[in-house]
């Protein structure tokens, strides 16, 4: 993808990965697992597999388990 596209899309995403981000922390505060946020992430990804690009699918997701990462 093209650094153009990536911070187009970026500017699209960022509302939605700053709501991720706050899910995520409220689950591991509910006492959610690694296991069922990754569970969560695979979830994301299987559902959009259908619906988006390849390419662009990889780079949302990596911005997906970025914003996921235990702190």
């Amino acid at each position: 993808m093209e650094e153009e596209t990536r911070c187009f899309a970026l500017r699209l995403i960022e509302p939605i990965l700053t709501e991720f981000k706050r899910e995520v922390a409220q689950r591991r505060a509910n006492g959610s697992t690694e296991a069922e946020i990754e569970a969560m992430l695979s979830r994301i990804e299987t559902t959009n597999r259908r619906v988006m690009d390849a390419d662009q699918l990889q780079y949302f997701m990596s911005l997906f388990r970025e914003a996921a990462r235990a702190p």
